[in-house]
């Protein structure tokens, strides 16, 4: 359970600082590339690599091509 926790918590801060005019709601997992009209594939970018410096580790190329949700996210970053 505290895993799951951290995760969450490091995911949700990571969308605060890459998004930091968007209001993030507290439950992430149904966020994905343009959940907000600034989440475009630039900032989708930046956001996939502020997540592996924060979890230490890199996306696959082919991940970084589909991954599109916070969920998605989730599965791969509690599998390294």
């Amino acid at each position: 359970m505290k895993q799951k926790f951290m995760v969450d918590k490091i995911l949700y801060d990571c969308l605060k600082k890459n998004f930091p005019k968007e209001k993030i709601p507290k439950l992430i997992d149904k966020l994905g590339y343009g959940s907000f009209r600034t989440w475009d594939s630039l900032a989708h970018l930046n956001l996939l690599m502020l997540i592996e410096k924060k979890f230490k580790f890199k996306f696959k190329f082919d991940q970084m091509l589909n991954i599109k949700t916070i969920k998605e996210i989730k599965k791969i970053v509690k599998n390294k």
